[in-house]
């Protein structure tokens, strides 16, 4: 009888808790579940462009695409590594030699072409990311670099995002006086990951798109600043 009641007493015990969770903390334990296996990226914003009277183009900024290898997912799946080798035009050898399981995030190419970046996404190839930025480039060199400015870039690490992206900040001239304007908004891609930090894409959250930068008209008429 004894043993009967000890039994009744630990099964009503664990019943009450498994109720507790379901309804109490179920959605605590979600929540947590979900954070825990969740990162944010950064989405840059492209910086608006500067223009002339007659909206000729003075300064504007170009795509700039990097390369970044996840040494331990590579280690994982090393029958990617020559494929990944002959796509970017380098050496197994040399691409062997860079892979670190330690490091997840390791550059080993940049600037490359939009055709390149096709066929590494065609390839499906898991062990690479793609880290876009851009370069600003000036068409009419330093004829107008005194009233343009320059910019800089600056490594910027969102609250709450893991890793940094490149954003071009003015330094001087109207880069600088303007830059509140040209610089733009960052966005934010919601992802979710497996226990290794792949990406799982059929849960991808909802993303934050960034808000491009706005163009700045000057009163400037490049034709006849470069006579003068």
């Amino acid at each position: 009888m004894g043993l009967t009641l000890l039994f009744a007493f630990f099964f009503t015990v664990v019943s009450c808790k498994l109720i507790w969770i379901q309804l109490v903390k179920q959605e605590s334990y979600r929540a947590e579940a979900i954070r825990s296996h969740t990162r944010g990226e950064p989405v840059a914003a492209q910086r608006g462009s500067i223009l002339d009277v007659s909206g000729r183009v003075l300064a504007q900024s170009m795509p700039w695409i990097e390369v970044r290898l996840d040494g331990k997912i590579l280690a994982q799946e090393p029958k990617e590594l020559p494929l990944l080798a002959s796509i970017l035009g380098v050496s197994a050898e040399w691409l062997k030699g860079q892979a670190d399981p330690e490091n997840r995030y390791q550059k080993i190419a940049e600037g490359i072409s939009v055709e390149t970046e096709a066929k590494l996404r065609a390839n499906k190839i898991r062990s690479i990311r793609f880290e876009r930025k851009t370069v600003r480039n000036y068409p009419n060199g330093s004829e107008t670099s005194q009233i343009l400015g320059y910019v800089n870039l600056q490594e910027i690490t969102p609250a709450g995002m893991e890793r940094p992206f490149a954003l071009e900040v003015g330094e001087a001239g109207v880069e600088k006086s303007m830059d509140r304007y040209l610089r733009g908004v960052a966005g934010e891609r919601r992802i979710i990951h497996d226990a290794i930090r792949r990406e799982i894409p059929y849960f991808r959250l909802s993303d934050r798109p960034a808000r491009d930068g706005y163009h700045v008209v000057l009163t400037v008429d490049q034709g006849i600043q470069h006579v003068v």
